[in-house]
């Protein structure tokens, strides 16, 4: 590689960059110097789509399977919780963990064996050699399932990492997952596509400032309209763990509509906030939901779809599906709220496609939202848009020594 530098197009797709970027944010939240295989796995576990939870499913009976996976999940944050921390000094440079000789040795052993396969498919359809290998998501999986470290934690949950390997590989072979995809792929899956660590994966980190940065700004906003103008899963979550990004980018999308600095395709199109994070559900029944929000929703809809005209609605943080109301009926109005508001804003009919909404949440608060309710995502016809898209979220190739 040149000048041992791994770029994001040299080494990894979409799907694994995005990975590494939830593994970065998981091991900053921590305040963990180096990104480990034990990042990486525990951030694959908290994702509902992860091949790797599903071959976890696979490998254990069916009655078991809650509670050991609930065990898994454990063990993973105890060994996380073992790692030494550091102390951040909060200066204005950004504090971004190195990889580790763990993780870097993973990543080249999945470029190992995807460049094997990718040869061996080629020779057998009579093609050159490949001169530039990506890494799948799948394959970086099962290099972190060699890792001793993850194995390790594996086997004190009761998960063997050869039968979920063995679980992972069957399904590759049956699926033919090790092909060739096109990028755009990941971004009808997870929601990155080329959004994440920018041009390049492992770099010098650059100087980030308080304020929100202008070319980042851009991007991000330049992904939301994209979504928006999709065909399917077209509604958005921005998510982030800073409160000023999430807050910024929203301000930044609603004065550009305000001005009318949009696509063509979203010309005419409102931007409308209708917060529903400062709705009291703790204190509501479920008649109360239904009146003063689902219909008042309904009938803002409808005002809009009489004119003619689109409407973005900015519903805000989306912590209220996650939080602690004790009362299981609060529980029973939330699950009713997420399921009218999907019926609101899913399907092409809706206003010829013309009516769409965006939340806000953090990881944390988004991963909780998921494990809350697990058809979310499609219920909300949901696309999840990680801020921000670039402004030194970089990782060095060395290793800390």
């Amino acid at each position: 590689m040149r000048s041992g530098i791994y770029t994001l197009q040299e080494t990894l797709t979409a799907e694994s960059a995005s990975i590494l970027k939830h593994s970065l944010s998981l091991a900053r939240r921590r305040n963990h110097a180096q990104i480990t295989p034990l990042h990486v796995a525990t951030t694959l576990l908290s994702l509902n789509a992860s091949s790797l939870k599903k071959a976890c499913l696979k490998s254990q009976q069916q009655n078991q399977y809650p509670l050991q996976c609930r065990a898994l999940e454990l063990c993973f944050n105890v060994a996380l919780n073992r790692l030494p921390t550091t102390i951040i000094q909060h200066q204005q440079h950004v504090f971004v963990p190195s990889l580790s000789n763990a993780l870097i040795a993973a990543l080249k052993r999945a470029q190992a064996h995807q460049r094997r396969g990718c040869i061996e498919q080629n020779q057998q359809q009579n093609q050159q050699p490949l001169l530039s290998v990506k890494v799948e998501l799948d394959q970086l999986i099962l290099s972190i399932l060699d890792d001793p470290s993850v194995s390790r934690v594996m086997r004190e949950a009761g998960f063997s990492s050869t039968s979920v390997k063995n679980n992972l590989e069957h399904e590759n072979h049956h699926s033919s997952t090790f092909t060739n995809h096109n990028n755009s792929h990941f971004l009808s899956s997870y929601g990155y596509g080329n959004y994440g660590y920018g041009s390049v994966l492992f770099s010098k980190p650059t100087q980030v400032h308080n304020h929100f940065p202008l070319q980042s700004c851009k991007e991000d906003v330049k992904l939301v309209f994209d979504v928006l103008m999709r065909k399917k899963k077209r509604n958005i979550v921005i998510v982030s763990d800073t409160v000023s990004l999430t807050e910024g980018l929203v301000n930044e999308l609603m004065e550009k509509f305000e001005r009318d600095e949009v696509p063509n395709e979203l010309k005419k199109t409102n931007f409308v906030k209708f917060n529903l994070g400062s709705v009291s559900i703790k204190y509501m029944k479920k008649e109360e939901v239904e009146m003063n929000v689902i219909r008042v929703l309904k009938r803002k809809i409808s005002d809009y779809v009489a004119l003619g005209v689109g409407a973005v609605f900015y519903v805000g943080d989306l912590k209220w599906i996650n939080d602690d109301y004790g009362d299981e009926s609060c529980y029973n109005h939330v699950d009713y709220l997420v399921d009218e508001i999907g019926k609101l804003f899913c399907g092409e009919e809706i206003n010829n496609g013309k009516i769409w909404l965006v939340a806000t949440a953090s990881y944390q608060s988004y991963m909780r939202c998921q494990m809350r309710v697990p058809s979310f995502e499609n219920l909300w016809c949901l696309q999840a848009v990680p801020v921000p898209s670039s402004g030194g979220l970089g990782l060095s190739l060395h290793s800390s020594r």
